[in-house]
């Protein structure tokens, strides 16, 4: 029933939309029910409603291969999310926002702006934002892999909260497309809509290098540097000895120029290689309360059990052992 599923709309057929409504949640329970399901389809946020708004929301999202697009009627609210949200099990994602009705205001990355109907802006929804709607919302939502974002706009925290008006030329073309998927799409084959899904993508980031003046080659180029840099990481999370010029020598790159690519992503080099043992190391502990926490540390990289332990409780906001007895998330 619409408004009553917890499925991940990512497991719906291709062509298939789920239906996710306030309208058959009782009205006492609505804020607590759209923070679960947006955190369920989205990313972890908190959610303001104006005094006296009778709180409405309907979200459609469409399946479409590793992308998901989403038709969201919603009555005023804000919606934001601070620095330092545990963020380690969500998918890495970017929204590109076309507003269909209302005002709708977006700050990240330093910058605000406010949208009309037309306008279209994007934003990296697992990192600090605030999304204000003063009023009835319409709007289009299609979130992208961060990943294949990345790969496509260089430096995306330049190209965030920024207003890109579809009047003509390549936003149009992006911003009818978009418009056309609710009803087009349906029906679609899982293979058409993947490849209808990477179109709409490869149109977005079009849109967006035409207001920013971005070029897919140097772009590419610093794709290609970024992924060499987190392969080796990856690659030798568990070796205790693993620096920053032996990082940077692997990848063939200089350390220098590594942590230039890497403070596009807001991070450095040797921030990035800690934060990714402590997630490796996180998802070890997860619903295994009797591993050992000396082996986990060990296993990402840690010399001390001691260091691991006052990390981890930074990262996380608890200690690796209280962190084990967590349930472990379904995949």
């Amino acid at each position: 029933m619409p408004g009553t599923s917890h499925d991940n709309a990512a497991g719906q057929p291709p062509g298939r939309a789920t239906v996710l409504s306030t309208a058959h949640i009782r009205e006492r329970d609505r804020r607590a029910w759209l923070i679960e399901e947006i955190g369920r389809q989205y990313a972890k946020v908190e959610v303001e409603v104006p005094r006296a708004t009778a709180l409405f929301n309907e979200m459609r999202i469409l399946p479409l291969g590793g992308q998901a697009l989403s038709v969201v009627r919603s009555s005023a609210l804000r919606l934001s999310r601070r620095a330092g949200v545990d963020g380690f099990l969500e998918t890495d994602a970017v929204f590109f926002v076309l507003v269909l009705r209302g005002r709708y205001r977006l700050q990240q990355d330093g910058r605000s702006v406010e949208l009309g109907p037309g306008d279209l802006t994007l934003y990296d929804v697992t990192r600090p934002h605030v999304v204000d709607c003063s009023e009835r919302l319409a709007k289009i939502i299609f979130k992208a892999p961060g990943p294949l974002v990345r790969s496509r706009l260089a430096r995306v925290e330049r190209c965030t909260a920024l207003r890109i008006p579809t009047a003509r030329g390549s936003a149009a073309i992006a911003a009818n497309f978009l418009r056309a998927l609710p009803t087009d799409a349906a029906g679609l084959t899982s293979a058409d809509a993947g490849a209808v899904g990477a179109c709409a993508l490869d149109l977005l980031t079009l849109a967006v290098r035409g207001r920013v003046g971005d070029t897919p080659a140097s772009s590419g180029r610093r794709q290609v540097a970024l992924r060499r840099l987190k392969a080796v990481v990856e690659a030798r999370l568990g070796d205790a000895g693993l620096d920053a010029v032996r990082i940077a020598a692997q990848a063939g790159v200089s350390v220098r120029y590594a942590n230039v690519l890497l403070a596009e992503e807001g991070t450095s080099l040797m921030r990035y290689l800690w934060a990714r043992r402590l997630e490796h190391a996180a998802r070890a502990l997860s619903g295994s309360p009797q591993t050992r926490i000396a082996d986990v540390a060990a296993a990402a990289g840690f010399r001390s059990t001691a260091h691991f332990s006052r990390a981890f409780r930074a990262r996380f906001d608890c200690s690796p052992r209280a962190y084990a007895w967590r349930p472990r998330p379904r995949d």
